[in-house]
């Protein structure tokens, strides 16, 4: 396996190729290299992925506060809203009654002004009636 006195020849080399000592050395040098760099990668990615993470998380964490916080002003604002609109219910059945009073009292009015003229008409009856009678009874 070895050619030549002092010369190392293996085959170690990608697809099996005979490769000499400075190209052996040199390639895994160079595979350390990348293994030193993908290790590196590898770390930052896995801090990158941490903060990221840690990023998610505090975000998640104001969201849900908020979301409690828009989810309390809502309900408080719907309740405010409907003892708004209670109110304007009340004020609007108030002056329902108020306008059906009034419109009873002026149909009443009415009733009491026809009948004011049906006794003063039943009375100038009964005073012709009076007066006939005593001008029959002369």
């Amino acid at each position: 396996m070895v050619n030549e006195a002092g010369s190392y020849r293996s085959p170690t080399g990608p697809n099996g190729e005979y490769e000499t000592h400075d190209e052996w050395s040199a390639r895994t040098q160079v595979e350390a290299a990348a293994q030193k760099r993908e290790a590196g990668l590898e770390a930052r990615l896995s801090a990158l992925e941490t903060r990221v993470e840690q990023r998610f998380a505090a975000l998640e964490r104001r969201f849900k506060a908020r979301l409690g916080e828009v989810t309390e002003a809502t309900r408080l604002a719907f309740g405010d809203l409907r003892g708004e609109i209670s109110q304007q219910i009340d004020e609007v059945r108030e002056r329902t009654f108020a306008v059906d009073d009034r419109a009873e009292m002026v149909r009443l009015a009415r009733q009491v002004k026809a009948c004011s003229r049906e006794v003063e008409e039943l009375r100038q009856d009964i005073d012709a009636d009076k007066g006939e009678r005593l001008r029959i009874a002369k």
